[in-house]
C-alpha cells in the first residue's frame, strides 16, 4: 500500500435533501423524539393543524419535510431586520 496515498473521502449523502437519514416519514413517537418533545405535544400539534400528517393504511405518519417546515429548516432569516420578541 502506498504510504503517500490520500484517504478516501467520506461517501456523499445518498438522499435528495442531504438528510442524515433517508427516511421520508416518521411515526408520531419518532417525530417527537427527533424534535425533543413529548408524544402528547406532537398529537397536540397535529390536532391544532400546525403539524400536517398523512396516513398509510391505519398508520399516521409525519412527513420529514413537515418536521423541517416546523423547525424552519431552509428558511432564510435576516437577523438585522427580524423582529425581536421581548419578555413582558
Amino acid at each position: 500500500m502506498d504510504a503517500h496515498r490520500r484517504p478516501d473521502p467520506p461517501p456523499a449523502p445518498r438522499d435528495r435533501d442531504a438528510r442524515p437519514d433517508s427516511r421520508l416519514a416518521y411515526s408520531p413517537k419518532e417525530a417527537a423524539e427527533k424534535l425533543g418533545i413529548s408524544r402528547s405535544s406532537i398529537y397536540a400539534l397535529m390536532r391544532a393543524g400546525t403539524l400536517r400528517t398523512t396516513r398509510a393504511g391505519a398508520r399516521r405518519l409525519v412527513p420529514a419535510v413537515e418536521l423541517d417546515r416546523l423547525l424552519g429548516v431552509g428558511a432564510v432569516v435576516d437577523l438585522d431586520t427580524a423582529e425581536q420578541e421581548t419578555a413582558p
